[in-house]
């Protein structure tokens, strides 16, 4: 992609960002080899499914409103404007399980102290992240796993006609900033 030097606040995605657009863009793509969905899915489902990994917590912090958390609280109430995920959760039985898995979503703010407020959360065991790196050591007890999840090279993704930026990362950027971190 392009470069995108314009850096997007938090505010900007409050008001413009499209979590149901952003959904069907980027996760609804027939062709299940270029769903990024389902190359996730598959992802996460070696990592836990090995057995070696297992907690009582495990937190998703995205970059903006990742993982659209207003549509999957929508989806584990069963509200009926919520997204229909059907289509990208295979087999059926997984929505099931997800469902009884998932407890519940909260607004995260990596930048705050307690990036819950007003809601106070342990250390977690498995912190799962999308192109976020800030605050990540504050949220994961020690010895916790870290799944990282992103695009390398990137600066910008398209909604619709809007634009919001993100890190343009690499490996080496990756590396260092875990170092950084005690990671």
């Amino acid at each position: 992609m392009s470069e995108f030097t314009n850096f997007t606040e938090g505010e900007y995605y409050e008001g413009h960002f499209d979590s149901q657009a952003y959904v069907k863009n980027f996760y609804s793509c027939p062709a299940e080899e270029k769903n990024f969905l389902a190359f996730v899915l598959r992802c996460l489902s070696r990592i836990f499914s090995a057995g070696e990994h297992k907690g009582k917590l495990l937190v998703d912090v995205g970059n903006g409103p990742s993982i659209h958390s207003l549509e999957i609280e929508k989806w584990l109430k069963s509200q009926k404007d919520g997204l229909d995920w059907k289509p990208m959760l295979h087999p059926s039985d997984l929505e099931a399980t997800l469902k009884q898995q998932a407890k519940k979503v909260l607004k995260c703010d990596v930048r705050l102290d307690n990036p819950f407020y007003p809601h106070t959360l342990e250390p977690a065991d498995c912190v799962i992240t999308s192109l976020s790196l800030h605050g990540l050591s504050k949220l994961m007890r020690p010895g916790g796993l870290l799944v990282m999840i992103g695009v390398l090279g990137e600066s910008f993704y398209k909604v619709d006609e809007q634009l919001f930026s993100c890190l343009g990362l690499s490996r080496d950027n990756i590396e260092e900033a875990l170092s950084g971190l005690g990671l």
